[in-house]
């Protein structure tokens, strides 16, 4: 048995491939797998094979080798089909590495078939798997009596297929050595025809030893013989073929020399190149150098520029730093000087505000001591009205009277005390401040002094006119004055 691991891949496809051909016949009812069915499962009838029985005579019956069709499909390239199923090469390799190791163990039987033969290994692969399967697990129960019937009929299987694939495999031993020896025997009996005719040419019907070295010295003769007239045209090839070799040399010395002087030319070439080259070289070395120069003063000037640039901007962004500088303090002391102004005016106006409230404080407290004082005047006017009106009226019929008996006497000047109220001109009078646009005259103040100046260019008519007042304009006067009151 060969336990030996085969190699990876491809090698050991073709392994089987070829194990498989050699092995055991194909079964006539063999089909492409290209054009099977692949949803039809492959079960353990698909590989199983058969095995000689007894038959009812006691006589041993041929069996009938079924092998699984197999093949490899042009779209699983790491696949092989076995019957009707395809099997990853990966998965083959782990069945062969199992039954190895069962084997080792002493849980399945050896073989002597190839190990890497693709059916071989499912065939024993799903044996090992039913014995696994009514074994159970050997640390609890012991081994079953079926374990044991079916491991000696799995045994029994295994080596009839092994004594099958050895007999083919001596049968085609036999028949190469067969064949070799009909082979010998047919070329000694054609030296036996030969010897035979031979003989009976020569008229010999006893042949001796002599006679048989004799026809076999005649027979090297006429192999002598052919071999000279076969070696007359290949001398006359010798020959012609030296001639040949001859005109060759000749053609390669032409050859030679054409080449040496095409050789030559191109030396002459190559060196007018190299000199070119030189000169080329030269000149572009002279170019290099010029535009380093011309590079270098760029530089330079470039160099001189952007510091030249760099002063500028340095000095710029310094005037720059100082005009925002002066600005900002020009800006500074103009805004001093306007919040100055500003706060100046503000006082100012805060100033006129205060003077303002105070004099407008003054004002109103003079108008409400006005106020009461005309109030109280008025409460006195109302109690002492039906007294002024009858005094007003007595004085007017008085008045009347007198003017009636003394018409052409001017009476003196005098001040009625019933015209205004006392308490209007002694405040009048006892009013010490002036009168200023801020601080307008109170109503009474002013009614006061107009009373006063009517009364007075009414004395100075009366004086012009030399006539006294009637008593009903003073009256009138005094109603209006009363009313407006």
């Amino acid at each position: 048995m060969d336990d030996s691991a085969g190699a990876p891949g491809m090698d050991i496809e073709q392994d089987w491939d070829s194990s498989s051909d050699a092995s055991t016949p194909r079964s006539d009812t063999f089909t492409n797998t290209l054009f099977s069915n692949p949803d039809s499962p492959a079960s353990f009838v698909d590989t199983e094979m058969s095995f000689p029985g007894t038959g009812p005579d006691g006589e041993k019956q041929s069996p009938k080798l079924t092998s699984p069709s197999f093949g490899i499909m042009p779209s699983f390239s790491n696949h092989i089909f076995v019957g009707q199923t395809a099997y990853p090469s990966s998965h083959l390799r782990a069945m062969r590495d199992e039954l190895r190791q069962a084997r080792k163990r002493e849980e399945f039987p050896n073989t002597t078939s190839n190990a890497q033969d693709p059916k071989t290994i499912v065939e024993d692969y799903q044996c090992l798997m039913s014995l696994r399967d009514v074994r159970g697990d050997p640390s609890i129960y012991p081994p079953p009596e079926k374990y044991t019937q079916l491991k000696i009929e799995i045994a029994r299987r295994i080596k009839t297929r092994d004594e099958a694939e050895g007999g083919s495999t001596q049968l085609e031993e036999m028949d190469n050595r067969v064949q070799s020896w009909m082979e010998s025997i047919n070329k000694e009996a054609r030296m036996l025809e030969i010897t035979q005719a031979a003989l009976q040419r020569k008229g010999i019907s006893n042949p001796t030893q002599a006679d048989l070295d004799a026809i076999a010295e005649e027979f090297m003769q006429i192999a002598e013989r052919t071999l000279l007239d076969v070696a007359n045209p290949l001398r006359m090839n010798a020959t012609r073929m030296e001639g040949n070799m001859s005109r060759f040399d000749s053609q390669l010395s032409g050859f030679d020399g054409a080449m040496s002087a095409q050789l030559h030319g191109m030396t002459s070439q190559l060196n007018g190149l190299a000199s070119l080259n030189n000169a080329a070289n030269t000149s572009i070395n002279a170019q290099i150098t010029g535009l380093s120069n011309l590079n270098d003063a760029v530089n330079a000037s470039m160099s001189a520029q952007v510091n030249t640039l760099n002063d500028v901007l340095t000095n710029l962004q310094t005037n720059m730093s100082k005009a925002v500088g002066a600005s900002a303090e020009a800006m500074n002391t103009s805004t001093n000087a306007v919040s100055t102004a500003m706060a100046s005016q503000l006082s100012t106006l805060n100033t006129m505000l205060s003077t303002q409230s105070s004099t407008f404080d003054g004002s109103l407290n003079m108008l409400n001591t006005s106020l009461n004082t005309v109030t109280s005047d008025l409460q006195k006017l109302t109690a002492s009205l039906p007294d002024i009106i009858a005094a007003a009226t007595q004085a007017a019929v008085q008045q009347q009277l007198a003017s009636a008996s003394n018409q052409n006497v001017f009476p003196q000047h005098h001040h009625v005390p019933t015209e205004a109220p006392p308490s209007y001109i002694r405040n009048a009078a006892s009013t010490q401040f002036p009168p200023t646009p801020a601080t307008p005259l109170p109503v009474y103040y002013q009614t006061t002094q107009e009373t006063n100046q009517d009364m007075s260019q009414q004395d100075g008519k009366r004086l012009q006119t030399g006539r006294a007042p009637t008593s009903g304009s003073r009256f009138q006067k005094f109603m209006v004055k009363i009313i407006k009151i």
